[in-house]
């Protein structure tokens, strides 16, 4: 068969994205990326890094000075802003709100000329409003990928090789064993998830599905991406040596410990299939008790209607309700006052996610909506002050 395709394992996503990231550096010499500014923090941070790794390379002449260093800089006229651009590193990001227009904006923005991407880096949920902004998969990659073409120019030429391709990478984690997703296996684009979130299979698993004849070469690598080195026989690994890369092993990196969640994975997988449980079927279960809430929600007040993050279609809407509060000092109010009366939400800066699984119940709804009554009958809840001297740290 072709080479390359098929899922490779990690310990986390941030993990295999910095992998992706180092292969294409290392083929082409020059990263140039676009993404969005609603990505979790993991990846933002890194490109933020990489920005200042650059910018402190450059001494920028008076031309430079705009991209270089303001991170608002607009991408050209196109729905993209600049990060930063040099000849080794150039990083643009579209936003993410909208969401009705996000694919046809990102594409837009994929044309771009000046931008030239290899890396192209794009989450189908939005982890902070919870926004499904890649309602089909196949779609937006075979939309991204036209517009990447357009953006070479029409002089340029064909690119041979799978890996001479720009990079797609979508990152499901907020998705996967969420909302129902196919993707055609000839779509070039790298399918990102882990098995904490909805698979509640436990920490330290990640998977990358590969597109069919890539073969990604890391910068950043490990033993395990060529096991054979310990095979008997094996000479090792010795100074000078060229690095091989096993198929279906390349973006490994030392010992694994991603083996107890896969296999309560798998212990899980098989156990739906016996009982019938579909992603599809739980899907439909969570969006009842969506629409269970969402007909009863108060109109007013902090989880009320006039502060809900527009819902979308059923179709491939998020498992998780959203309420935008203004500040993220009311958000953390709210969550906090909630969880006194135990009921378990979060918040990401200003907005308050209410999530569901499918071992919710309508009974669990109407708890929630007796919740908000007692607390936000009367008055919504006032922002702390602030203490001096230190902050909450929360998991992502």
């Amino acid at each position: 068969g072709p080479r390359g395709g098929g899922v490779e394992w990690g310990h986390n996503t941030h993990e295999l994205v910095s992998r992706l990231l180092s292969a294409k550096m290392q083929r082409e010499g020059a990263l140039r990326v676009l993404t969005t500014d609603g990505e979790f923090y993991s990846l933002t941070r890194q490109l933020n890094m990489l920005a200042k790794h650059a910018r402190g390379l450059v001494v920028p002449d008076d031309a430079d000075e705009y991209l270089l260093q303001n991170h608002e800089a607009s991408g050209l006229g196109l729905p993209s802003k600049n990060l930063v651009s040099t000849d080794g590193l150039h990083i643009d990001y579209v936003s993410v709100e909208p969401a009705d227009t996000f694919p046809s904006r990102f594409a837009l923005a994929a044309a771009s000329r000046s931008g030239r991407y290899n890396f192209v880096y794009c989450s189908q949920v939005a982890f902070a409003t919870q926004q499904t902004i890649i309602p089909d998969i196949n779609t937006f990659s075979s939309s991204v990928h036209t517009a990447l073409s357009r953006g070479r120019g029409p002089l340029a030429a064909p690119l041979q090789d799978p890996d001479d391709h720009p990079y797609l990478v979508v990152d499901g984690y907020h998705a996967f064993c969420a909302v129902p997703t196919t993707i055609d296996p000839h779509q070039r684009v790298f399918y990102l998830g882990g098995l904490l979130k909805h698979a509640a299979c436990g920490p330290n698993a990640a998977f990358v599905t590969v597109p069919p004849g890539v073969r990604p070469r890391p910068l950043l690598t490990g033993w395990l991406a060529d096991p054979a080195v310990l095979q008997p026989g094996s000479e090792g690994v010795r100074m000078g040596d060229e690095a091989e890369f096993e198929k279906g092993a390349a973006l490994m990196g030392g010992t694994p410990a991603f083996g107890p969640a896969l296999g309560v994975f798998c212990e899980v997988m098989a156990r739906w299939v016996v009982l019938g449980i579909t992603v599809a079927g739980v899907h439909s279960h969570v969006m009842s008790l969506h629409e269970a809430l969402l007909r009863r929600v108060p109109a007013e007040g902090p989880i009320s209607k006039s502060t809900l993050v527009p819902v979308q279609d059923e179709g491939f809407r998020s498992h998780t309700v959203c309420f935008r509060l203004g500040s993220a000092e009311v958000a953390s109010a709210t969550v906090s006052l909630l969880g006194k009366h135990g009921v378990r939400v979060d918040a990401r800066g200003e907005v308050v996610r209410v999530g569901f699984g499918f071992g919710h119940s309508v009974a669990d709804v109407d708890r929630l909506l007796g919740v908000l009554g007692e607390c936000f009958g009367a008055a919504a809840p006032q922002a702390p002050p602030r203490e001096v001297g230190g902050e909450a740290a929360g998991l992502g």
